[in-house]
């Protein structure tokens, strides 16, 4: 994995962050090569009954000079293609998205939570050609097979 590029992971809500199921994604990591950086939980207030959920946020440890959005999600989508595949296989009822930091640009790449692992790997692989048009938040269109603007 690309030594420049951090992986934090963060849940929400808080007590969604089982022990249990951070074992499960620290598998998943391990498992796909995927160097976590580090691991929070809510920053933000959830609601009473907000379903579990985990961020995927990709950001440089260097800052943004030499990336251009979706950069830093293409050059670590072999890793995260796996660590989504095994999180979708063994914790299929927890919701993920991947957000990439560069500079003060955040974009947000979402998957439906049906969506298989070998659909996720497929929507990943895909960022390698894809123009990233304007907008800040994409979700993955398995029958059109392409990213669409959300």
């Amino acid at each position: 994995m690309d030594p420049t590029i951090d992986v934090a992971l963060e849940f929400v809500p808080a007590p969604s962050a089982t022990e249990l199921r951070r074992d499960a994604v620290t598998a998943a990591a391990d498992g796909a090569g995927l160097v976590i950086s580090s691991w929070s939980t809510a920053r933000r207030t959830a609601q009473r009954g907000d379903p579990p959920s985990l961020d995927i946020r990709v950001s440089s440890r260097y800052g943004s000079r030499d990336y251009q959005r979706g950069d830093l999600a293409r050059a670590v989508a072999r890793e995260l293609s796996g660590f989504c595949g095994a999180l979708r296989a063994n914790l299929p009822e927890l919701p993920f998205g991947i957000i990439e930091q560069v500079g003060r640009t955040t974009t947000w790449f979402g998957f439906r939570l049906g969506e298989s692992s070998s659909e996720i790997a497929r929507a990943l692989d895909s960022l390698a050609e894809w123009e990233l048009p304007r907008g800040k938040a994409f979700g993955w269109d398995a029958a059109a097979g392409t990213w669409q603007k959300l």
